[in-house]
């Protein structure tokens, strides 16, 4: 039998690993409503503005999947979609870039046909359908739909003119009468997909417009004009790929095609205000192709790609100048057998491209960081030394904060078959990067999806079944490490976090997740007690006579949980209850809140005295922080502006 005293020791130091090993809790609060015969939320996203979350769930009818909005600091959800038929479903949505509106793909009127709907995000009108009536036969409009970057227009594809034939038409968001956008097309011609210039003022589309089946590009003012051919196939049998992209000045169009040998993909730069089309790529070796798998940086200057430029069956990554020039090979010399991944990042700066290869070792994919112009020698392996059977996982999305400072990625690099989630500077070296999880239990992973680095480039989510094998939880943690917060509430059993994204103000992190009930997905939203709370000046002046002023009190962002904080006066030359009143007391705002106002009074006398001052402290706040936590307010004595004169006795 166990001493008793050894016991105690051992409980103590029980209750300590815990204490450790678990991270803290964050406050969660359910946005979507209560869904007792539904299967529950299957997609959401947040306003680029973080003040709504927009959602799919069957809450209202099971297996009738309806648009949803919520306020993200909580509130009663809208329905937004109009009524719908039986066996209808919303298809899809977007929300515009003003926060304003959404856009969504329903068949509410007729089985199978999709039409298209605009609807303001707070349901506070009802929504109007944005294309035409469509001929007996259509499927509708296509999901190859985009909304302006002014918010004012979307454009969209649709068999909406003649049955089978797909055309590009432009309506305001608001509602109206659509434009077509495309030129004429030739019998059986297609528009098969368009992309809007980042400045809003052309779309650029693909279409076998005037050969069938020979796709090309188009450019046309998105208010609708004549359409100019941009970039035409040479070889007959040629075609533009379906993947090509606009530079962020949008100045430049890049686009693969087979336009000067048939089925040998090449890769071309032509400007969108027209011109003769410009081949980036080396020269091929017979069987060569570039893979459509490129990118343009973010300063528009340069575009990287992945091409069997050298060797057929050996793909490299590559980086040209926009308008032409000398491709610079980015990757070090490679062995037989051995290539690139056609998976790579640019760096938001525009410094560094990062990619997957197996450079160092065959068959054993890992990470790299090269500058943008080259040269393959200043390149680095930014992933730590691997355990037999390890490799950076590819197939996970590689992620690069915000600020080009740092580096995320999923591998299995210390443990096989054990995925855990690293982070490490954007150019090396490999011995400054760090493990961000904590210890996973056996048979535990960080998920493939989801994970994300935050917009302001401070903090990383996950999911893992860290503590649970099976058990998906989401955890936050420092971008460069540290201590992990638990974001989600307690799960029943069988429960599990489903998706993850942050808001784009770096405030909230919303999710699904079978939190409540293993069957039904559910949305919450999450904070990591972080608020903080204070005055929102420091100081100011009042005069003897205004009778009462008031003080604002501040959050830096709606909590999820009440926040209290206590305040009283603490100093200064002022009298209580004779130049004014403010008992010590707590101020509590509710959840949806920013901020709340202290109110004092101010009593005015007649005697001829200095200004006066009185101190307010600001103390225990509960599920915050204090951002500032004094005050000083200065009440101005009036008899000191009044004018005495003399009495002159005659």
């Amino acid at each position: 039998m166990r001493p008793r005293s050894t016991f105690r020791i051992f409980l103590a130091v029980l209750l300590l690993t815990m204490l450790v090993t678990i991270p803290a809790h964050a406050a969660t609060l359910k946005l979507s409503a209560p869904n007792p015969n539904g299967d529950g939320v299957n997609y959401f996203e947040v306003s680029p503005d973080s003040q709504f979350v927009v959602y799919i769930t069957d809450h209202d009818t099971p297996n009738i999947y309806e648009l949803y909005s919520v306020p993200i600091s909580g509130g009663t959800p809208v329905r937004l979609n109009i009524p719908l038929n039986a066996n209808a479903d919303i298809d899809g949505f977007y929300i515009s870039p003003d926060s304003q509106w959404v856009i969504y793909f329903a068949d509410a009127e007729t089985d199978n046909v999709f039409e298209l709907y605009s609807v303001p995000i707070d349901g506070s009108s009802t929504s109007v359908k944005l294309n035409t009536s469509f001929p007996v036969g259509s499927s509708g409009v296509s999901e190859v739909t985009y909304i302006s970057p002014d918010s004012k227009q979307v454009v969209y594809i649709a068999d909406q003119d003649t049955n089978d034939m797909y055309e590009l038409y432009r309506v305001p968001i608001t509602g109206g009468t659509p434009t077509k956008l495309n030129g004429p097309l030739v019998a059986d011609g297609n528009v098969f997909s368009f992309v809007i210039t980042p400045d809003g003022s052309n779309v650029i589309y693909r279409a076998d417009q005037e050969i069938n089946d020979t796709y090309e590009l188009y450019r046309v003012p998105i208010n609708g004009g004549d359409a100019v051919k941009l970039a035409s196939v040479l070889d007959n049998d040629g075609d533009i790929s379906n993947y090509y992209l606009i530079s962020p000045d949008s100045s430049y169009v890049v686009y693969a095609a087979d336009q000067e040998v048939d089925d040998e993909i090449e890769l071309f730069s032509v400007p969108i205000a027209g011109g003769p089309s410009t081949q980036l790529n080396a020269p091929l070796p017979l069987g060569g192709d570039v893979a459509l798998d490129f990118e343009i940086s973010p300063d528009s200057n340069r575009v990287v790609y992945i091409a069997e430029q050298e060797v057929d069956e050996r793909e490299e990554i590559y980086s040209v100048p926009i308008t032409g020039g000398t491709p610079v090979k980015l990757n070090k010399n490679l062995l037989a057998n051995r290539d690139v991944s056609e998976d790579f990042v640019i760096s938001p700066d525009s410094s560094h491209v990062v990619y997957f290869a197996d450079q160092d070792t065959d068959e054993v994919k890992e990470l790299y960081s090269v500058p943008l112009a080259g040269p393959a020698t200043e390149g680095v392996k930014l992933n730590g030394p691997l355990v037999a059977g390890g490799e950076v996982d590819r197939f996970a999305e590689l992620q690069i904060s915000a600020d080009s400072r740092r580096v995320v990625y999923r591998g299995d690099q210390d443990t096989d078959e054990v995925y855990e989630l690293y982070s490490v500077p954007l150019a090396g070296p490999a011995s400054e990067g760090i493990k961000l999880n904590e210890s996973l239990v056996a048979g535990g992973e960080v998920d493939l999806y989801n994970y994300q680095i935050s917009a302001d480039s401070s903090y990383v989510i996950y999911v893992a079944d860290q503590e649970v094998d099976n058990r998906d939880e989401l955890y936050r943690v420092p971008l460069e490490g540290g201590a992990v917060t638990k974001l989600n509430g307690p799960l029943v059993d069988g429960g599990r976090v489903r998706d993850a994204t942050i808001s784009p103000n770096n405030t909230w992190v919303v999710y699904s997740a079978t939190q409540d009930n293993a069957t039904k997905a559910e949305l919450y939203v999450a904070d990591d007690d972080t608020a903080t709370v204070g005055f929102a000046n420091t100081s100011a002046t009042v005069s003897e006579d205004t009778g009462t002023t008031t003080i604002a009190i501040v959050l830096d962002a709606p909590a999820l949980t009440p926040v209290t904080v206590d305040y009283a006066v603490t100093g200064g030359t002022a009298t209580a209850e004779t130049d004014y009143t403010l008992p010590d007391g707590q101020l509590t705002l509710l959840p949806g809140q920013t901020g709340g106002t202290l109110t004092i009074s101010i009593q005015e006398d007649d005697l001829l005295e200095a200004d006066e001052t009185l101190e307010i402290a600001l103390s225990n706040p509960i599920n915050a922080t204090l951002l500032t936590d004094t005050f000083t307010l200065t009440i101005e004595d009036m008899s000191s502006n009044t004018i005495y004169l003399p009495l002159i006795v005659r």
